[in-house]
């Protein structure tokens, strides 16, 4: 869970890179939309808004009535294609091509 909260002025040029962590364990994750976290996400997480605690519970609730349902085979894809996407030896193959192809 990023419970980070969204609405203060430092979350405007802030990502929280604790999420990589979470991201590493493929498990499912609860999160404020700091960062623009919903986009990154491409609908893997649970995302709530505007630092609201009622949100925030009714994501709770909503990804254990997933796990009990056995519906959450879709986000923990997700989760894992951004895990993949993120692997340092990824991350280092996208920026060589991408030097390479500015280099041309």
């Amino acid at each position: 869970m990023n419970p980070q909260r969204e609405n203060i002025e430092f979350a405007q040029a802030s990502f929280p890179s604790k999420i990589f962590d979470y991201i590493a364990t493929s498990n499912l994750i609860i999160s404020s939309n700091i960062g623009d976290m919903d986009k990154f996400s491409e609908n893997s997480f649970y995302i709530y808004e505007n630092d609201d605690p009622k949100e925030l519970a009714k994501m709770i609730d909503m990804a254990i009535t997933d796990i009990q349902n056995n519906v959450t085979e879709e986000k923990v894809k997700g989760i894992i294609k951004i895990r993949d996407k993120f692997l340092p030896i990824n991350v280092g193959d996208s920026m060589i091509k991408t030097l390479m192809r500015n280099n041309a």
